[in-house]
């Protein structure tokens, strides 16, 4: 682990008591305020996208030597998170993969609880495929953001309509349940997550359905069909076994799945300028680099 990446996990685990006592709409406007501090690589730009159906933006590279592009679904819980907490990791994602970027924002709870998220991914992917060929996407999502990009693809394969070139998690959040044993060995080594936290979250985001609902709890969903997925994970982070489990599931499905877990890391460290977080966002780029193509659209 690198001296940075250890004192930016020491200065976390110091403010995680602080930002656990904050109400939602502090909490909201903290999520926001860490995207204004770290911002985008000066390397890349960003343009608004007025045509989609939910707030988004694209992240423009300053050379896109990439035949994909990615969408990115951010994380916060289902509670939080818009564009501007987005750039962070979509803005890193952007610089390392040379990838045009398409953040959104979806409806939160408690305001706007399930199904809301996952509708509102549907209508941005249903938008983007039209002028994009969906074997030229990639679809990234990290935290909440990892188990809605998986649970999107889900919906997808049911519905009998084209996914993604392939998928990659960041410190998913796939099993709302909280009941997988990292919970219970890691809440206090984690810096950022607390597994109490988390239960609150999946009751407001659930608002009464079956926490084990695949288009909730993706772990509990049968992957076969499904397209090559990367999933990435933190040795220190409570939702360790959620992205083991998830692979262990899309294995037994005989999906092309690959899993790193990156020892000492915490929650989503890719947004963070750390040796842990190059390496993590250039295993991406090769997943990327390893798709297959599709045809371009007129």
């Amino acid at each position: 682990m690198s001296k940075s990446g250890k004192f930016l996990g020491i200065g976390m685990k110091a403010v995680k008591p602080i930002i656990n006592s904050l109400g939602l709409n502090k909490r909201r406007k903290g999520h926001n305020l860490l995207g204004v501090i770290k911002g985008v690589p000066k390397e890349v730009t960003i343009a608004p996208a007025p045509d989609y159906p939910c707030p988004a933006e694209w992240i423009i590279p300053k050379e896109a030597n990439s035949d994909k592009i990615i969408l990115f679904v951010h994380g916060g819980a289902y509670l939080s998170g818009s564009l501007v907490s987005s750039r962070p990791v979509a803005g890193l994602l952007c610089q390392i993969t040379e990838s045009h970027v398409l953040t959104f924002e979806y409806g939160l709870a408690p305001e706007n609880p399930f199904p809301r998220a996952l509708e509102d991914a549907v209508k941005v992917w249903e938008h983007m495929t039209k002028s994009h060929n969906p074997k030229n996407i990639v679809v990234v999502g990290e935290s909440a953001g990892g188990g809605l990009a998986m649970a999107l693809g889900l919906y997808l394969r049911d519905h009998n309509m084209e996914l993604p070139s392939g998928m990659v998690t960041l410190s998913a959040w796939t099993d709302l349940t909280i009941t997988n044993e990292s919970h219970n060995i890691l809440d206090k080594k984690d810096p950022i997550l607390s597994s109490d936290e988390l239960r609150i979250a999946a009751l407001k985001y659930s608002n009464g359905e079956y926490l084990k609902n695949p288009y909730i709890s993706p772990v509990y969903g049968d992957f076969t069909g499904f397209c090559p997925v990367l999933v990435h994970v933190g040795s220190n982070e409570v939702l360790l076994d959620d992205s083991k489990v998830l692979y262990e599931r899309l294995k037994e499905a005989n999906v092309e799945a690959r899993l790193g877990i990156y020892e000492g890391m915490w929650h989503v460290w890719h947004g963070f300028e750390v040796a842990e977080s190059i390496k993590a966002l250039n295993e991406i780029k090769e997943f990327m680099e390893g798709l297959s193509d599709g045809e371009e659209m007129v």
